[in-house]
């Protein structure tokens, strides 16, 4: 079994390894262009969700912190997984939890090692160690959407992926 230590560097290495570097599929930018900023700069808040502490314990503990992001691993049983549409449901349902707890200024964002929207054959969510959930500020969130549609970021993704990210 893995300790909390190894679960969190392979995250880490995730971060790093596919959604910093710069992808041609994303017209040049990072899968995620401002994870890098947050991760130097040590604003991210690491957590395991195996049921210890619960998500609205610890989105409140993430809302006193220091940290501008969280990222939560969810702990699932030795070889289970959550089907793509599972995933869509449980990140519909956690964005529920966090307003109906008053904790409605955040959102969050699952990364499903089973998603398989891709752009021109990347898929970084799919190559995620782990079911991740990630919270960060709506405001936050916003904000890079709006810079991203500034750019040819989404230049190459396909209708159906545009439309899953409600950009159609």
């Amino acid at each position: 079994m893995e300790t909390r230590e190894q679960i969190i560097e392979k995250v880490r290495q995730y971060l790093v390894e596919v959604l910093e570097p710069p992808r041609p599929e994303l017209s040049g930018f990072a899968a995620c262009p401002f994870v890098k900023s947050e991760r130097i700069s040590d604003r991210i808040m690491y957590e395991i969700l195996d049921g210890k502490s619960s998500f609205v314990d610890l989105v409140k503990q993430f809302d006193k912190s220091k940290y501008t992001t969280a990222i939560f691993v969810q702990a699932l049983a030795p070889g289970e997984a959550m089907t793509q549409e599972e995933g869509s449901e449980y990140q519909q349902f956690l964005n529920a939890v966090l307003k109906q707890n008053g904790l409605g200024k955040y959102k969050n964002i699952c990364f499903n090692p089973e998603q398989r929207q891709n752009v021109d054959g990347f898929c970084p969510r799919s190559l995620a160690p782990y079911f991740i959930v990630n919270v960060a500020p709506r405001k936050d969130l916003a904000r890079a959407h709006k810079a991203l549609m500034k750019t040819g970021y989404f230049s190459n993704f396909p209708k159906e992926y545009r439309e899953y990210l409600n950009l159609e």
